[in-house]
């Protein structure tokens, strides 16, 4: 059941952040989960552009193909994350060698 709420809470944040990112602040909300606990988050083709991840915990977190352009990862624990094709330059995506 934790589980299960924190993967709605996260959904919640993502698509509420996708409208703010989309309407350009006039509508949904800016992703703050600073300092949050998102170890092993699926965040694949998350939009997380402009979002404060300062210091959050996203340690094995999937970030597949995520768009994190402008967002905030200042002291962000990014060990062991996947970030294959994830955007976090304009213009420029990380890939595996």
């Amino acid at each position: 059941m934790l589980l299960e709420n924190k993967t709605i809470k996260l959904a919640l944040l993502l698509e509420q952040h996708k409208l703010w990112v989309e309407t350009k602040g006039e509508s949904g909300r800016r992703a703050n989960p600073e300092y949050a606990y998102l170890e092993g988050a699926n965040l694949v083709e998350a939009n997380l552009q402009g979002a404060n991840l300062q210091g959050a915990n996203l340690q094995g977190a999937n970030l597949v193909e995520a768009y994190l352009v402008e967002a905030c990862l200042q002291g962000a624990n990014l060990q062991g994350a996947n970030l294959e094709d994830a955007s976090i330059i304009a213009g420029f995506k990380l890939t595996k060698e």
